[in-house]
């Protein structure tokens, strides 16, 4: 598996050393690069970072309460959010990280198990064409996964059919499956093409994305729940690496609404592969097109608190030929250790 990764890593060196390169003096311009067809922010020229952490907690009880288990739940949760943005003239880089995480115990399953478990790095180089400044070209780097093994943890024993990738199945009975070792599954995402900023504005912020995309996924021997709920086993599927090359499109919204009080994000990502390591000949391309969506919203309570929402759907049919989905609603207790300036 190490080789695999540092393969993969040694195709994304050309787009770290664009994303890197150090930008002169007589590249400046007068302009702002963030300036879009339709806009109202301007952009601070220079670093600027930003570095936000962030807790949660739930809990309930229950006792003699019809048609609920007595005990107690538990939720717990952190985030952290950080980034660091650079502008200079023409140049723009912009790398983020994020880290969100979710455990739940309940009076059914009595120990607390990962609900959400999410590693975003990224890193884009963009050109502002002078003449044109919310158009030109970039380069982009990803990489997604998450921190924890995962397990599917059940109150009692039961049976569990899993498909290999050679269509044997194998049946266990147990109260717990093991499903993915830490760092697994683990997703490069590259692209590079043309931006479009057509729309600026501190309510809406428009940009789109459109070029040459490439995955690399690595999941050997990691496993996927895919129930069939009119059979009496679970059953789940063995995971295998793969690579793709295709065309890539990206859109994404953004804004502060009602006196910057909601902070909102949402976007879509899709990916058509015309190379795919896999033998999925027998799909069309729109089967085999990868799907992301995803909705961040944040309500500020006050400097402290906020009610956050997430909502993400993934569907990599070469991984798991079905949409993958999440909704997390959280109180969330903050601080902002560094804040971005305008």
């Amino acid at each position: 598996m190490p080789h695999k990764l540092l393969g993969a890593a040694a195709l994304l060196l050309p787009a770290l050393l664009l994303a890197a390169a150090p930008v002169s003096a007589q590249e400046e311009r007068e302009y702002v690069p963030e300036q879009s067809a339709e806009t109202d922010i301007e952009a601070k020229q220079g670093w600027d970072a930003h570095l936000a952490i962030g807790a949660s907690a739930s809990f309930s009880s229950n006792q003699s309460v019809i048609g609920q288990p007595d005990g107690s739940s538990w939720t717990l949760g952190f985030n952290v959010t950080s980034g660091l943005k650079y502008l200079n003239g023409s140049h723009e880089s912009r790398n983020t990280l994020n880290i969100s995480e979710t455990f739940t115990r309940t009076p059914v399953v009595s120990e607390f198990v990962r609900t959400t478990d999410l590693v975003e790095l990224e890193s884009i180089y963009y050109y502002h064409i002078p003449s044109v400044p919310w158009l030109g070209p970039f380069a982009r780097l990803k990489l997604q996964t998450s921190i924890f093994k995962g397990e599917d943890v059940q109150p009692a024993p039961v049976s569990y059919a899993i498909t290999r990738p050679d269509g044997q199945v194998d049946t266990i009975t147990a109260d717990r499956l093991p499903l993915t070792d830490p760092f697994f599954p683990f997703t490069l995402k590259e692209s590079a093409g043309f931006f479009a900023r057509p729309v600026g504005r501190k309510w809406l912020n428009v940009e789109l994305r459109a070029g040459l995309g490439a995955r690399q996924v690595f999941a050997d021997n990691q496993l996927a729940l895919k129930d069939n709920k009119d059979t009496p086993e679970i059953e789940a599927t063995e995971l295998q690496d793969f690579v793709q090359v295709g065309a890539e499109v990206v859109a994404q919204a953004s804004g502060q609404v009602f006196s910057e009080r909601i902070l909102y994000t949402a976007g879509a990502e899709f990916l058509t592969p015309f190379y795919n390591s896999t033998d999925e000949s027998d799909k069309s391309f729109t089967e085999l097109t990868n799907t992301e969506l995803f909705i961040k919203a944040s309500l500020r309570l006050v400097s402290w608190a906020s009610l956050d929402y997430e909502f993400r759907a993934v569907k990599q049919p070469a991984l798991l030929d079905k949409f993958q989905v999440q909704n997390l609603l959280l109180l969330t207790i903050g601080y902002t250790l560094l804040e971005e300036e305008e």
